[in-house]
Formats: C-alpha cells, structure tokens, sequence
C-alpha cells in the first residue's frame, strides 16, 4: 500500500513539472522576446536621411525612425551597405528584407511593396557651380548634368529635357557625392539631388541651389513583392500613430536632424520658386499642378511640407497659359503673365490669344491659331511673338514655346513665354 501510494507521487510530481514546463514553454511564445526578428536593411549614403556615419555606425532621420519601430517590435536591424543600384537588386531578390528612403512610382510598384503612410515628403532640386548661371529649365540646354544613378531623378529630369527639346549631358553617378564633387570640380555643371541631401550638403561642395525644382515625392521603407507584409504593417501603424502627435518619437526625429541641425548660419526663409520645371513637369506627365511659394528651411511637420507643393503657380518666373485646344480659349494664366501683358486674369479667362497679341501680321488671330493648331497636331512649337500689353496698348516681343498636354481629362495647349530684352533681327 505503502509502495502504491509512492509511485502515485511521483507520478504526479512528473506530471506537475512536464506542465510547468509546457506552461513557462507557453508564457515564452507569447512574450514580445520570442516575436523578435532579424530584419535586414540596405543603407546607402544620403545623409541627413540615411548613411554610415565616422565610426561606421548607420545613421540618419530614416535610419533613427525605423529604430524607434524596431524597439516597438523587438526587431534586430542588420545593416547591410550598398550602392543604390546594389540597393535595389538586393532589395528584388529577398536578401534586404526593408529598403528605406524608396520613392513610390508606377515601375517600382509592379516589384516592390510600399506602406501605406509616408515616412516622409521630399521634392528633388537643381543645384549649380557658383560660376554656371542658372534660373530656369532652358538653362540646362548643352549642359552636362549629374546624377544618381537609377534614381527617379535620373528618369524625371531625362523626361522633362526631351519633353520640351532641351539638349543636355546626362552623367549618371554611383552616388550623390560623387554627382556633387563631378560639379566641384568642373566636370559638370549641374548636379540633381532631393532636397535634403542639397541643403546639408551643398556648401560642403560649394555649390548653390537653383530655382528649379521639381518632383515632389513620398517615401517609404519597401519590401520585395509580397514579402514581409508584417514589416511593412507594423511600421504603418507607427506611423499613423505618431504623426497625430507633435510629441511622437517622429516629431522629435524630424527635429533632430532638421537643417537647423547642421547649419549654423540659415536665413530665417527663403523664396524659393518651384519653377516652370514642377508645373510643366506636373502637367506634361498629366498630373494636378503643382506649385510652392515661400517656404521655411526646417520642416516642422509632415503637413507643412506637404503644404509646400499645393501653393498656385504664381511664383513661376515665366508666363504660363493654359489653352483650350479646340477653341484656343484661355483657361488659365498665372501671376507672372498678368504682369507681362498688364491685365488681371478675370479680364483674359475665356478669351483668345488674339486680345494678347499685337494684331499686325504675321502676329495676328490667323497666325496665332495657326501656332496652336501646329502644337496640337504636329508637337511642340517654338518662335517669337509681339505681345500686346492691355493696360497702356504697349508692344512687346517674347519668347514662346507651345505643347499639347492634358490638364485632368482636358486636352489643353500649353504655352510658356518669356519676355525678350530687344526684339528680333530684321524686325522694324
């Protein structure tokens, strides 16, 4: 009896443990420690949003956000550096599992998978040698052009040059310091970089920014397609979170590595003109117009970059008018035409280019809905014209250049003129 009642105990001492043991098992699979992961994440040198800093350690804004994620998650962040090309391709095969600092676009969407919440707002900028004079797009004609490499601004700026006939040297560059040393040393003349990396960097090189500015962009963390959703999910719902609260570890992220971070001396704003290149880009390619007027050096918040590129075009240094392409009649003008030919944009909304022009042949009706027929039917037109300014009949001579677009589901005529400082040989 005695010998029963041992073996009963031990039996139940056994059984006590093994469910001690499955039950600690247990509490191990639900903690956030056993959900920890091995993320493994490209970086490539675009400082202040992503680079390797002296000591070799990862740094920058998107660098530090995805940190602030990966604490929330229990994720293990491998760096892995790459050039942006190697940085793509990895990304593609599966062995980047999060690429940061990733514009979204049509092409990139048919092999990459995006958040749904930007991690940040950017828009791309012209920057120059202190010797090479440039205000606007045509400047970059015959000029040599650097750039990174695969880069959205590689194929945006190759767009925009063909669009409007503007013959230029593409240099393609394995990084945007090696584009902004090529202009340093003479061996281009422009280089295309986003923004940030142009205001952190571009005294270092002295170099200085133009007034050309263009493709505003959205960017995300991306994965290969259809792979590591869960990534892609946690790091949206961070992101809705903490982008509704000015307290959030993004707000403060931002703040640590705004410009005022690295510069010393800034003014406190700068006009900054998002340029003929951001509209006619922006309707040439059949999306909203898209303009900024003043905006401050040190983004505050998510919104207020956004706000930058919802301003109207009235700060485009060349007159941009915007045509029926039926009728010819004028759907819109900006603030620089209304300057030029002396009238308020009430007074010429629904008019023909006729009332703008000075009537004497060959600058009369016929010829001008000659001009606007040819820009319709045959491609872009380029010529010289007399203006006619409503305010005081005065006559005046620009410069014109005409092509058909599509403003929402509306075939337009696009017109972009500039006013001539004589008037043309031959002309009395």
């Amino acid at each position: 009896m005695k010998r029963a009642s041992n073996t009963t105990f031990s039996l139940l001492m056994v059984t006590t443990q093994r469910l001690v043991t499955l039950f600690a098992c247990l509490c191990c699979l639900a903690s956030p420690a056993a959900l920890a992961r091995d993320v493994q994440v490209g970086i490539y040198d675009n400082k202040p949003k992503i680079f390797t800093d002296a000591g070799g350690q990862p740094a920058g804004l998107l660098v530090d956000l995805l940190k602030a994620v990966a604490e929330k998650e229990s994720w293990t962040l491998k760096f892995i550096p790459c050039i942006w090309q190697e940085c793509l391709q990895a990304t593609q095969e599966g062995s980047i599992d999060l690429m940061p600092d990733m514009a979204h676009t049509e092409s990139r969407d048919l092999i990459f998978d995006f958040h749904a919440t930007p991690a940040l707002i950017s828009w791309s900028q012209v920057y120059r040698h202190a010797d090479t004079p440039i205000i606007s797009l045509f400047d970059l004609q015959d000029k040599r052009i650097a750039v990174l490499a695969g880069s959205i601004q590689e194929a945006s700026i190759s767009q925009m040059l063909s669009s409007f006939g503007i013959k230029a040297t593409l240099l393609p560059m394995r990084s945007l310091h090696e584009a902004f040393a090529l202009v340093e040393n003479r061996k281009a003349d422009v280089a295309v970089a986003n923004h940030n990396f142009g205001e952190y960097h571009a005294a270092d090189f002295r170099l200085k920014d133009t007034p050309i500015v263009f493709q505003p962009a959205k960017l995300f963390f991306a994965t290969a397609q259809g792979q590591n959703k869960d990534l892609l999910d946690s790091i949206d719902r961070h992101l809705g979170i903490w982008q509704r609260d000015q307290n959030s570890p993004y707000f403060s992220i931002l703040k640590r590595w705004g410009p005022a971070a690295h510069h010393t001396a800034i003014p406190t704003a700068i006009w900054w003109t998002l340029g003929t290149i951001a509209l006619l880009f922006a309707l040439a390619s059949t999306t909203t117009v898209i303009a900024r007027r003043e905006v401050a050096r040190q983004t505050k918040s998510l919104r207020a970059s956004e706000a930058r590129f919802r301003g109207v075009f009235d700060a485009v240094s060349e007159g941009i008018l915007i045509h029926e392409r039926t009728t010819g009649k004028l759907l819109q003008v900006n603030q620089r035409t209304c300057e030029m030919f002396g009238c308020t944009e009430s007074e010429v909304i629904g008019s023909s280019i006729e009332r703008l022009s000075s009537g004497i042949p060959p600058y009369s009706s016929q010829e001008a809905n000659g001009k606007l027929k040819q820009a319709a039917d045959s491609g872009p037109q380029n010529f010289i014209w007399q203006g006619k300014r409503l305010d005081n009949n005065e006559l005046f001579w620009i410069d014109v250049n005409l092509r058909r677009t599509r403003l929402g589901d509306q075939d337009c005529i696009l017109a972009v003129v500039r006013e001539r400082s004589q008037e043309p040989a031959g002309e009395a």
